[in-house]
């Protein structure tokens, strides 16, 4: 499990490990002396956001708690909280009201969705999930 102690360098394996382009290997190579934390917060602030999307998107499995929040912090754009949200079955409730707080009252017609349950990937990403914390 990926937490925010944990040096980057395991995650940064990780990375290489499951195929990373070489691009972003490079681009991350400044950040291997650092904890996960760190590293995250020592990002720059233009690719911040969609990186912490983009980890949450494809490792969040491996991310515990506070490492899974440092990076929800990151995410501001509304539709990018919301895709997070309804694309991800392994998030817990209080990772869900996180994100829901970056979209609610921003994305009319998604929450109107939401409230239908029209959305069928959040009713299936929430069986799933079945409460999970």
């Amino acid at each position: 499990m990926i937490n925010l102690n944990t040096p980057f360098k395991e995650f940064y394996d990780i990375l290489c490990k499951g195929g990373a382009c070489q691009e972003s290997l490079d681009w991350l190579d400044p950040y291997i002396g650092k904890t996960m934390g760190e590293a995250i917060d020592a990002l720059p602030i233009e690719d911040r956001e969609s990186w912490s999307a983009w980890t949450l998107r494809k490792y969040c499995d491996i991310l515990g708690a506070g490492a899974r929040r440092h990076l929800m912090k990151n995410v501001d754009d509304p539709m990018q909280a919301f895709q997070l949200y309804t694309r991800m079955p392994s998030l817990s409730d209080a990772d869900d009201a996180i994100l829901e707080s970056k979209f609610k009252g921003k994305l009319p017609r998604a929450e109107r969705e939401l409230a239908d349950r029209l959305n069928t990937k959040v009713v299936r990403r929430k069986a799933v999930n079945n409460g999970r914390n």
